[in-house]
């Protein structure tokens, strides 16, 4: 995308702000403040990951099917979670990719 979303610092972009894809696994490239001690991922806001590390680059499968996906993330520190800021990519697989 064009505009990345920040919260508290917080970021995500998929891919370095590709506009397309055409592969389901994809790179997360995220910033975060060093307080930040763990952060869970989603396609969708409802249903996460486990909480792991917390990482600036993270490998993530999308959705199946094309279209537009988006990407979720949140952080945590030793005090609170923080609200969870997207990313979103159009998936075009194309032919024997």
């Amino acid at each position: 995308t064009i505009v990345d979303i920040v919260v508290d610092n917080i970021s995500i972009s998929i891919n370095h702000g590709a506009e397309f894809t055409n592969k389901q696994e994809v790179l997360l490239y995220l910033s975060y403040p060093d307080r930040m001690t763990e952060m869970r991922i989603s396609n969708n806001g409802i249903n996460w990951s486990k909480w792991t590390r917390a990482r600036s680059l993270k490998k993530w499968k999308l959705t199946k099917g094309r279209g537009e996906k988006s990407v979720y993330v949140q952080f945590k520190d030793k005090s609170q979670e923080y609200e969870p800021v997207s990313d979103t990519i159009i998936f075009k697989k194309t032919r024997g990719g």
